[in-house]
């Protein structure tokens, strides 16, 4: 005989079935990984969305930009060490400070900007299109009218008929074209005005997505040279200072003349620099940049930054030996050595001082004897007391020399202008929309009442309340006359 169990089996008794299931561990976990995956995604999003960091952004980039003002950008090594000492130099050379525009982490605070407006505008463009999406018939009814934030009531003895034209009339005078439908409560005459002002903010953000790409644009395909130019000299290279390289120009400059004008003082009041641009070989156009009055071609500016006098020409220099007293001329060009006599070195100019504090013009002469090291030595057309003869062997006097003018001109290339201008006229253009328009709406209701009409006045706008609610009691008043009731504004 088979023996059977008394017991019920557990899935019989409440609750001891869920108990009996198979676990669902894996499944747990992997929503719950979801779950944290989105969580994680949301809190991002609204980190990057957020106005904190845009405002948090804005203030280090202003304080960066005041600390390249105050630092001068781009200058030689050895003047920031004169300036600041090597300890604080290698701080500052440590964080770009010196090239403070083209660094990574100013970059990296413009690109965190950029990705800051546009994950700010695409979160929050729904919502505005939202807004700004003309309001759903269906969705106007009594109920919706006396919940707007400006509303009116009252009775008006017309017909409807001839009550509709009369309002129509009235509210385009003061809020644009009315649109008018008939429900199942009355007749609704509503217009809405400035939708467009609730994408102005859009406009600002775009307007900075321009000025940073201009800005960027700038960094990376611009560039900041120098070219010191000779009377009668053409070039076609400059010599950059960002970067730090020979640049070819696509056209070459000519000085034809540089011009100086000075007070009765002595100081100058004006130079200027006559020159002629050239293309394949021929001028194609001549100009005169002075201070203040730039040249622009083809995407380069040249700036009137200094001027001087350089050698022209052949130098005569007296070589008087001081062992025997003899003496020699010498002809010397500006750029090349010259032997000495009886073959006892080379002397060369290495610089032109036009006038050394009112002692005349100078030569800085670099002398390489045969036997010795090299010196510095002076020739003066008259030598001053203050600076005594050298050591050397031999007693240079000038004799003979000319001179003629160089400009100094700072060149560069912004190729991101543009785009900063643009994004200058789209900013304007969104702060017009955003602080001169406002979003309008306004409504007015009739339901019958017997022989009278019940006139039901809504409206509401997003900006500007007080100009609104002036427009609003004027039409309230053309409306229902002097004595409206239910009066709710904000």
């Amino acid at each position: 005989m088979e023996k059977t169990s008394s017991r019920r089996p557990l899935s019989d008794y409440p609750g001891c079935a869920k108990r009996n299931r198979p676990p669902a561990g894996p499944i747990f976990f992997q929503n719950e990984l979801m779950t944290s995956k989105k969580n994680v995604t949301a809190d991002l999003i609204d980190f990057f969305a957020s106005v904190k960091l845009a405002l948090a952004l804005l203030i280090v980039l202003a304080l960066a930009a005041v600390g390249g003002t105050i630092i001068p950008q781009n200058l030689d090594p050895h003047q920031y060490v004169h300036e600041y000492g090597p300890r604080l130099y290698t701080f500052l050379n440590y964080l770009d400070m010196f090239d403070m525009y083209h660094s990574w982490w100013f970059n990296g605070l413009l690109a965190l900007l950029v990705v800051n407006l546009v994950v700010c505008s695409i979160k929050r463009f729904p919502r505005t299109m939202k807004l700004a999406a003309p309001t759903a018939a269906a969705r106007i009814t009594p109920g919706f009218l006396t919940k707007q934030p400006f509303s009116r009531q009252g009775r008006r003895a017309n017909p409807l008929e001839t009550l509709t034209p009369e309002i129509r009339e009235k509210m385009k005078k003061l809020f644009g074209r009315p649109r008018e439908i008939k429900t199942d409560w009355g007749a609704l005459i509503w217009a809405e005005k400035g939708a467009f002002s609730r994408f102005g903010v859009y406009l600002v953000h775009f307007s900075l997505l321009f000025i940073v790409a201009g800005a960027l644009v700038g960094n990376f395909w611009g560039f900041q040279a120098y070219l010191n130019l000779n009377e009668g000299e053409t070039a076609g290279r400059v010599v950059g200072r960002r970067p730090a390289a020979m640049i070819d120009l696509p056209f070459d400059l000519r000085l034809e003349r540089f011009v100086v004008k000075y007070y009765d003082t002595g100081a100058p009041s004006e130079f200027r620099s006559e020159v002629t641009i050239i293309e394949d070989g021929r001028p194609v156009g001549r100009a005169a940049i002075r201070v203040n009055h730039p040249l622009t071609y083809r995407g380069v500016t040249f700036y009137q930054s200094s001027y001087g006098q350089t050698l022209a020409g052949t130098v005569g220099l007296k070589v008087a030996s001081r062992s025997d007293d003899r003496t020699v001329e010498l002809q010397l060009q500006p750029d090349r050595p010259q032997p000495l006599p009886q073959d006892a070195g080379t002397v060369q100019i290495i610089e032109f001082i036009p006038n050394v504090m009112n002692a005349g013009p100078a030569l800085r002469l670099l002398v390489r004897p045969a036997q010795g090291q090299p010196y510095v030595d002076w020739a003066f057309a008259q030598r001053p007391d203050f600076i005594p003869p050298s050591k050397g062997p031999w007693l240079f006097t000038l004799t003979d020399h000319q001179v003629r003018y160089y400009t100094g001109l700072q060149v560069n290339r912004d190729p991101g202008v543009g785009l900063i201008w643009a994004g200058c006229g789209l900013m304007l253009l969104g702060f017009i929309v955003t602080f001169f328009f406002a979003h309008q709406k306004t409504f007015v209701g009739l339901i019958p009442d017997g022989r009278q009409v019940k006139v039901l006045l809504a409206g509401s706008t997003h900006r500007h309340p007080a100009s609104f609610q002036i427009k609003f009691e004027k039409l309230a008043e053309a409306v229902l006359g002097e004595t409206p009731t239910g009066d709710k504004q904000t």
